[in-house]
């Protein structure tokens, strides 16, 4: 099975609110839809869907080892959070840094398609 580290991206604004990892990409991006895991995600998505709007997916990475994908997913969310995105990961309440805690309502960055 091919594991895919993704991204979940603002329309309005083109900013990165989500990583994710997935054995089925578009299963996954469907249950988000559906059923959003935590408050912030699903704060976030209300706004959403009040402009007749949903996320955009983004597949940043693959691989077919699960352990690896896992790891990817945990390194895209730390690189992400210290470049200032305002990530709505529950897992961010988990990660600690050397220099601190990141806390969700800090992360912020613009991204930018290649």
């Amino acid at each position: 099975m091919t594991w895919t580290v993704y991204l979940l991206i603002d329309p309005r604004d083109g900013e990165i609110r989500y990583v994710g990892c997935s054995g089925n990409l578009w299963a996954r991006y469907s249950g988000h839809l559906c059923s959003p895991s935590n408050w912030l995600k699903q704060k976030w998505f209300e706004s959403l869907r009040e402009s007749h709007l949903k996320p955009i997916l983004e597949p940043l990475v693959s691989t077919e080892d699960w352990y690896e994908g896992a790891l990817l997913e945990e390194t895209w969310v730390r690189r992400l959070g210290l470049a200032g995105c305002k990530l709505v990961n529950s897992s961010l309440r988990d990660i600690k840094l050397s220099k601190g805690q990141i806390q969700p309502m800090q992360l912020r960055v613009e991204y930018v398609r290649q």
